[in-house]
């Protein structure tokens, strides 16, 4: 059976566009556009999860999850804010109403998904703690364990745990929403320790240039990210040169914070011509002339993971400076950021 997701939002076009993505994830999902619209909804279906934007005519967020949480029918259910009030203070406001997580726009499908799956999961297993027998307090090793299990409650050796409890009961639904959990934290894990790596070894790597044609190389990544996304002007260029292991790590890097801070359904417009390439994607984190920071360790995340360690445009930056291009980055008056990298013809 599909777990049922109640999405408010008052901006039509995003309210569809996220429709899209979590019905293609195996969601059935009610819409509303605004928070009173959304109290009508829960009245009379049951819904697994709520995800709310705040700045919404009638009712707003805030005035939602206040209701939410004082109706004992509906207090437990994952509440999680899309707003684009992105500074930390909203933030902290958003996460002390009683919301699960707070999300800002623009909002990519991955970073959409990794919260939905980690609120119905963390849902679950508190269901699961509630209907298991109580411990004896003389039993404190078995007490122990309980406090080892709900601070492990997270990490991939608890939800292999769960996928085996899920694969005996031929709970699909279950075992669907720890895959798709397990998957994502594994997957950021792999890049952060990758990037620790990196990092680890930047004083002691040396770059191998050679002779590369970038404009083949962004179309292959181009490619494979999927190229309605993008938008790419070029014309003949002379090749450039280039440690290769390096430039797959700083396209890889750019192109993909591209896709998970630009605005729904905006093109990625790249354009090299001569010797400078130069990404832009239409944002609304940041405000017009936001200085951007390359120092590392600068933004690790609230719970303590290695999704955000701000090591990736340290590294693109370093690798420019160790194969003698010069990057530079701006949020322009129209609050776009703009990425330009200047190299060195062969």
């Amino acid at each position: 059976m599909k777990e049922t997701i109640l999405l408010i939002e008052d901006e039509i076009e995003l309210q569809q566009n996220l429709k899209e993505i979590l019905e293609y994830n195996g969601f059935a999902l009610l819409t509303a556009d605004n928070g009173l619209e959304g109290l009508k909804k829960l009245e009379s279906n049951a819904v697994d999860l709520i995800i709310c934007d705040i700045m919404m005519p009638v009712m707003d967020g805030y005035q939602c999850i206040k209701e939410v949480r004082s109706q004992d029918r509906l207090k437990d259910i994952p509440f999680i804010f899309l707003s684009a009030k992105a500074s930390k203070q909203d933030r902290d406001n958003g996460l002390a109403q009683g919301a699960n997580d707070y999300l800002t726009k623009p909002i990519s499908a991955r970073m959409l998904l990794n919260s939905v799956f980690a609120a119905l999961t963390e849902k679950k297993l508190k269901i699961q703690n509630t209907i298991q027998p109580a411990v004896p307090e003389s039993s404190t090793t078995d007490l122990a364990a309980s406090k080892e299990s709900k601070r492990n409650s997270g990490s991939l050796y608890h939800l292999l745990e769960k996928k085996k409890i899920a694969v005996e009961a031929q709970d699909w639904s279950e075992l669907s929403i720890h895959l798709h959990h397990a998957m994502s934290i594994a997957q950021r894990m792999k890049d952060s320790y990758h990037k620790l790596f990196l990092y680890k070894q930047l004083g002691q790597t040396t770059p191998n240039p050679s002779t590369l044609t970038l404009g083949e190389l962004i179309l292959d990544k181009i490619n494979e990210l999927g190229p309605e996304k993008f938008l790419f002007r070029t014309r003949i260029a002379p090749n450039i040169s280039f440690d290769r292991e390096m430039l797959d790590f700083l396209l890889n890097e750019v192109l993909d914070n591209a896709l998970s801070f630009s605005t729904p359904k905006s093109e990625i417009e790249i354009e090299y011509f001569g010797s400078e390439l130069m990404i832009k994607n239409k944002q609304t984190i940041h405000p017009p002339g936001h200085h951007v920071d390359f120092t590392p360790f600068s933004r690790v995340e609230r719970d303590g993971s290695f999704e955000r360690l701000g090591l990736g445009l340290f590294l693109v930056d370093s690798y420019c400076q160790k194969n003698d291009a010069k990057l530079s980055l701006q949020f322009n008056e129209q609050g776009e950021f703009v990425l330009k990298i200047n190299f060195v013809n062969s």
